[in-house]
């Protein structure tokens, strides 16, 4: 029977997603899968051979274990352990632990945060699990083949099998916030509300206590492996909004800090580096938009070297096993080496790296590992920075029904490609509409490598221009785009646009600011760490600081820039969002998403053209002065 032309496309669709369908499910069966779910966290093996991973949906922990040669999959489990934040073998008796936490801690409907022990197939030995109310953390002392685990108001000392072996700490009116020990593990500190506590572990029957005089949650600590030298400084998130001291402390002095270093931004990470003659203390601050640094600092609190400052914050960062190298990547994927081999840090490379975070030194200091921001799990060569593996998980054992599967998907593809190409136009009509108007020229997306990084458009999945314009405004060259990315929610990606308009290179007078509307501040301020910048000189300036949030780490150019005009304009038309980076100006409507507004609409260019205008009145008031 002839299929009636007006529906062949659609029985062709279907029929070549049934059998793609097939031979996926071939596939998967057959070849060796990767992870499905985000990577939550990574650790090598002790032999350095192996990479394990773990990735969870909140319920659901996938688990694998990778071998570093040939970047397959050696084995892999599911246990319904809930989100995992730690994975350690211990080096002189190879033992896996995992440390795993419920569902949005709750522990009401899901377990209590728990230890596991795992055998190399990744199976759970259930009658070998610490399972606690409450786990802050774990602290590996390969050397004893022992843990130290630490809960809110406890620290004690398990075996390699999990048995308890000595408390070394109790107190409820005292909570812990964080431990670690030194490079040679014979000494722990541990931070409280308001002390650091010392053991030495060959006499762990008593503890020294350091004192702290103004009264501040301690967070990140570190110590030297002769105990004399201890730096901490205040908890993280209790670093908003006030300042963020570092304290550094010398035993053979006293008890109380010999020197106290305040930092306007968060403190990231302490950690004592155990170099020759004396140990120095790394120092790791800040978050995105605010000063970030990495400084080294003598165990007396005297500035070393700085070797990082920049407006983008350390993703993560590690201490190779002979303390002579720490490599770090930051928000803009930009990863560096240092060497502390010599009298003077030297900077070995500088290289860009996808998006890595949780960055570590293979045992034999040859290679770094560092899991991606979804599935994929990056190696690179630590002597130069290069990447020399991805793992994956897909191999191609199977070639024939891959080839198969993947003339399926091209059919498949080419038959939604021409109903797309139409859906195309169609959404594209609004933007050539708006270029044939204005005789603006439209690109493919790209844009012009010379204009600032903003926050905006940084670190997005798949974020991408659409559709640029580019042309001559009423006074100034104006780039009109449509940005679309993605995001990602509990259970599935959600594709957003928002319709952007940037004034390339207008001013270098302009101070770096943001300005967006004041409902998004409270849900967003914990992650960046800024403070509002409230403007009550006149009646203008307090109904815009009542509207918007303001940014800036010039205040006093700020001041001048937002008078009382410009102030009057954004109040009347609120939900701009504005980001001054370097010359350049991005001006954005905060309440585009996905154009469901009834203001703006990707296929109307009479709201195209009314956004543009509007920004333009926006920008002459901002390079007006007060």
């Amino acid at each position: 029977m002839r299929i009636p032309t007006s529906h062949s496309r659609i029985y062709f669709l279907s029929a070549g997603l049934i059998l793609f369908l097939i031979t996926g499910f071939w596939i998967y069966q057959l070849m060796t899968r990767g992870h499905t779910l985000w990577v939550d966290v990574i650790s090598w093996s002790a032999d350095g051979s192996k990479i394990y991973s773990a990735a969870s949906d909140d319920t659901d922990t996938e688990m694998i274990v990778w071998d570093v040669g040939t970047g397959k999959r050696i084995a892999g489990e599911t246990h319904q352990l809930g989100r995992s934040t730690w994975i350690h073998e211990l080096i002189n008796e190879p033992t896996l632990f995992m440390l795993s936490y419920p569902k949005n801690g709750a522990f009401n409907d899901y377990p209590p945060p728990r230890i596991s022990l795992l055998d190399e197939s990744l199976n759970l030995d259930s009658d070998s699990s610490l399972i606690s109310d409450y786990l802050g953390g774990v602290v590996p002392l390969d050397r004893t083949n022992q843990l130290v685990v630490y809960g809110m108001y406890q620290v004690q000392i398990l075996g390699a099998d999990l048995s308890p072996r000595m408390l070394l700490y109790e107190d409820r009116e005292n909570r812990i916030v964080r431990v670690t020990a030194s490079a040679n593990e014979q000494f722990l500190a541990a931070t409280s509300v308001s002390n650091v506590l010392t053991w030495d572990m060959k006499a762990t029957d008593s503890y020294t206590e350091l004192s702290v005089l103004d009264n501040l949650e301690l967070g990140p600590v570190a110590i030297s492996n002769d105990g004399r030298y201890i730096a901490a400084s205040r908890y993280s998130l209790a670093s908003l909004p006030g300042p963020s001291p570092v304290y550094f402390w010398d035993r053979e002095v006293g008890s109380g800090p010999v020197k106290r270093i305040e930092y306007q931004q968060p403190v990231q990470f302490v950690r004592m580096i155990e170099t020759e003659p004396e140990p120095v203390v790394l120092v790791v601050t800040g978050k995105d938009m605010l000063d970030c640094t990495v400084e080294l600092y003598s165990p007396e609190g005297e500035l070393v070297k700085e070797l990082y400052r920049d407006r983008k914050e350390i993703h993560s960062i590690d201490i190779d096993q002979s303390h002579h190298r720490i490599v770090w990547v930051d928000s803009g994927s930009r990863a560096e080496m240092w060497s502390l081999a010599n009298d003077e840090p030297q900077k070995m490379w500088k290289a860009t790296w996808p998006s890595t975070r949780n960055i570590q030194f293979s045992p034999n200091d040859e290679q770094i590992a560092g899991q991606g921001f979804i599935e994929d799990i990056f190696i690179f060569h630590s002597a130069n920075g290069q990447q020399t593996r991805v793992l994956k998980g897909h191999h191609t054992s199977q070639i024939y029904i891959y080839l198969f599967g993947s003339v399926m998907l091209l059919l498949m593809v080419g038959v939604i490609s021409r109903h797309e190409e139409r859906n195309k136009k169609h959404r594209k009509s609004g933007m050539i509409n708006v270029g044939e108007r204005l005789n603006w020229k439209m690109t493919q997306g790209e844009i012009p490598s010379s204009l600032p990084r903003f926050s905006f458009l940084e670190g997005k999945i798949d974020g991408h221009f659409e559709h640029i314009l580019i042309g001559e405004g009423t006074h100034y060259p104006i780039m009109l785009g449509i940005f679309s990315w993605t995001e990602q929610s509990r259970e599935n990606r959600v594709a957003l646009k928002e319709l952007c308009i940037i004034f390339p290179h207008i001013s270098d007078t302009l101070p770096e600011m943001l300005i967006q509307p004041e409902f998004l501040f409270n849900s967003i301020a914990e992650w960046i760490g800024f403070q509002d910048i409230d403007l009550n000189e006149s009646d203008a300036l307090k109904k815009f600081s009542e509207a918007y949030t303001l940014r800036s780490p010039d205040l006093e150019r700020t001041k001048e820039v937002i008078h009382d005009e410009l102030a009057r304009f954004l109040y009347e038309n609120q939900g701009w969002t504005i980001e001054i980076k370097e010359d350049s100006v991005l001006m954005r409507w905060q309440r585009v998403k996905s154009f469901t507004s009834s203001r703006f609409s990707s296929d109307d260019a009479d709201s195209i053209i009314s956004f543009k205008e509007e920004a333009e009145t926006i920008i002459n008031l901002l390079l007006m002065r007060r």
